[in-house]
């Protein structure tokens, strides 16, 4: 089955044969009907038996199984998560994955707003409790970003809204127990924050776009590795029109990007029309804006 999650935190469950294989060159098919400021964030391959685990903005977790999300048509929209999993009323979905056994050699890092990561087996997460666990303990002030699953020596890179990165080994960051804090993964500098986290794999690219639209992809490969709790180097050079960053991405050359603004558009992109330039570079025009629009997202 095929699991879509979108930006605005809607699920469904579609299956896998209803996603038809195309030739280069075809024109698609309908996919979910989206509102106008809502985009795809996930789609997760999984089976009817696959644990699903839901990770909060505010260090939760939570369990589903995948036959307990509801089936749709393709161009069905789904069902609000916020139903079935009794969030709070501040707390969003941050990253799902759908797991068929929880294995001792793989871990979860996770990465909070103001840069802290922190890595624990993945063994820990495997028995639900309901009403949820905690999977990180926050400071005041702070929340989950992104959380990872790693075999526990990978690259990760984390980037911020100011256009700053990382690139750290995993090696770096110690095991720790379920409910620990973490430690320091990136020196933020004032007003700054962490807005992505990826792993870092060769041959792919981060793809990155500001508020008003400019944007670039760099191969991973161009980014220097640096010991965790460093200031990292420039991941894009912002001029003061530009404002801030507005997302980042792990792609692929055959992969699509959805850019959703402030007013409503979204608009689909391919990974390989996207320039594949430097490091600390401006980047090209991605989308174009209405002078009152910015982007606000990508999925």
């Amino acid at each position: 089955i095929v699991i879509t999650v979108t930006s605005q935190g809607y699920i469904k469950y579609t299956p896998l044969k209803a996603y038809r294989r195309q030739a280069r060159g075809g024109k698609g098919a309908s996919g979910i009907a989206l509102t106008q400021m809502d985009g795809v964030d996930s789609l997760i391959l999984a089976h009817t038996h696959s644990t699903l685990l839901f990770f909060t903005n505010t260090g939760r977790i939570y369990w589903a199984m995948a036959y307990d999300i509801p089936e749709k048509k393709r161009s069905a929209k789904g069902r609000a998560i916020v139903n079935f999993l009794h969030l709070g009323e501040e707390e969003r979905v941050q990253t799902v994955f759908a797991l068929d056994k929880f294995e001792d050699e793989r871990f979860l890092l996770m990465a909070t707003r103001k840069g802290v990561v922190k890595k624990t087996s993945l063994t820990a997460y495997s028995r639900p409790q309901k009403g949820g666990i905690i999977g990180i303990r926050l400071k005041e002030g702070d929340e989950l970003v992104k959380v990872l699953l790693t075999s526990g020596e990978q690259d990760i890179m984390l980037c911020t809204k100011k256009g700053r990165a990382i690139l750290f080994s995993e090696n770096g960051v110690r095991p720790t127990q379920r409910a620990s804090r973490g430690v320091k993964g990136i020196s933020l500098a004032p007003n700054d924050e962490v807005a992505a986290a990826e792993v870092a794999e060769r041959g792919q690219a981060l793809f990155t776009i500001t508020r008003r639209g400019l944007g670039k992809r760099t191969l991973f490969s161009k980014y220097r590795k640096t010991k965790r709790g460093g200031k990292g180097v420039i991941n894009i050079r912002l001029i003061s029109e530009e404002g801030e960053v507005a997302g980042m991405k792990k792609v692929k050359n055959t992969d699509e990007i959805m850019v959703i603004t402030r007013n409503g558009r979204s608009v689909r992109i391919h990974a390989r029309g996207v320039p594949r330039i430097g490091r600390n570079t401006i980047g090209s025009r991605i989308v174009r804006l209405d002078e009152d629009d910015q982007v606000v997202s990508i999925g």
